[in-house]
């Protein structure tokens, strides 16, 4: 009798530790179903484009410029600097040590100018510290960006700015800045160098104006500059190919005498649906994605002509240093934008025949309309209207993810 009781109370325990489980079960579903979790995603402005991914050649009116001199040669001008006739393109030295000399007194006379700039306008700059944090960090990009180029020839000068702006947010913020200390160690080191020879013995200068670049690379006279819309596909590729063991000349520089410039690339004709010769096009260098050349489409977007692959010729007037050292270049041509806000495909809905999104506003599930511009691998862009009260507004948390979503739903 004793052991059937102990059998029948097990059997209960089994029974009641089943009813456990289904009850936790039946609560969970009941939980679940008053409470569905939501993934929400931020509408951003984005703007996306349709492109075509090519290798360009840059051609330019150069002439390497040889320096002839004795001694110890140095340019006068940096890379992207103008020249005018008779200008003075490199300073002659007798020695290492005196070029040293003369590089450093004339850092040294740069940063005491600016420091006197600073002292004299201290009453007269902006309050506003986040323009002076803006200008910082514009400072420091700049800086990056011309070291990134190879532009060595500029650090003093862009380390000098950067520290400009830095000391200028220092008085914005009203901390005691003293100059003495500084300016009184500069002149005695300027005075201890001008005791000592630094001056140059000669100077080079130019018979024709032009932009000096101290970059070289054998392929100046690659191409003939007057020629560039008879270049054929094949010819370009053997251009490319001969870039590709591109070799320092020894000379000191090279003069560019013509604003323009072209990149020629070889690109599918059936990509250049809708282009025409004469437009503008944005160029993007995937080596710099901040470095965007507007530039005109010459030749090579006739889409009547018989080959399928098309020369495409793009002309620019824009000179910087480092456009002077561009030769071949991964090159992005952005043929039309999508501008507008970034939406998750999965985000995406058809209700009642409408295109749209729903939104999370005031633990309130809000459907929004959209106009869908650009498709992407995971995204799309759509129309932005900022007066538009009922359509997708700039910030708004996007559901991605849900369940049992309708206008109107309370989400708790």
């Amino acid at each position: 009798m004793k052991k059937k009781r102990i059998k029948l109370q097990k059997d209960v325990i089994a029974i009641l530790a089943v009813a456990a489980v289904v009850l936790i079960y039946i609560v969970a579903e009941l939980v679940s179903a008053v409470h569905v979790r939501v993934v929400t995603q931020t509408a951003t402005e984005i703007t996306a484009y349709d492109s075509v991914d090519a290798t360009a050649l840059a051609v330019r009116n150069e002439a390497l410029y040889n320096a002839g001199a004795q001694g110890v040669v140095v340019p006068s001008v940096a890379d992207g600097g103008k020249i005018s006739v008779g200008g003075e393109v490199a300073k002659v030295f007798d020695s290492q040590e005196t070029a040293a000399r003369y590089s450093e007194v004339r850092d040294l006379e740069t940063q005491l100018q600016a420091i006197q700039a600073l002292e004299s306008s201290a009453g007269g700059l902006v309050t506003d510290v986040e323009s002076a944090n803006e200008s910082i960090a514009l400072a420091l990009n700049t800086y990056i960006r011309a070291m990134a180029d190879g532009s060595w020839g500029r650090a003093d000068e862009l380390l000098a700015d950067l520290n400009g702006e830095i000391v200028e947010r220092q008085l914005i913020i009203g901390e005691d800045v003293d100059f003495s200390a500084e300016t009184q160690s500069i002149n005695a080191r300027l005075n201890e160098l001008k005791a000592q020879a630094y001056q140059p013995s000669d100077t080079l200068t130019t018979d024709t104006s032009g932009v000096f670049s101290g970059y070289t690379d054998g392929l100046e006279n690659l191409v003939d500059y007057d020629a560039v819309t008879s270049v054929t596909s094949d010819q370009l590729a053997a251009y490319l190919e001969k870039a590709k063991s591109s070799e320092t000349t020894g000379a000191l520089g090279k003069m560019i005498y013509s604003y323009d410039w072209y990149f020629l690339c070889a690109v599918d004709r059936d990509a250049l649906d809708g282009l025409e010769n004469g437009d503008t096009v944005e160029v993007c260098l995937k080596s710099d994605a901040d470095t965007v050349i507007d530039m005109r489409v010459v030749s090579g977007a006739d889409t009547s002509a018989q080959a399928q692959t098309a020369v495409l010729v793009l002309q620019s007037n824009q000179m910087t240093g480092a456009m002077t050292s561009y030769r071949t270049e991964e090159i992005e041509i952005r043929l039309k934008s999508y501008k507008g806000l970034r939406v998750p495909k999965e985000a995406v809905r058809e209700v009642d025949s409408v295109t749209g999104v729903y939104t999370l506003v005031s633990q309130k599930i809000e459907f929004r309309p959209i106009e869908v511009l650009y498709t992407g691998d995971t995204y799309v862009v759509a129309k932005y209207d900022s007066g538009d009260d009922d359509g997708l507004r700039l910030y708004d948390q996007v559901i991605t993810e849900g369940k049992d979503l309708y206008d109107g739903k309370v989400y708790t």
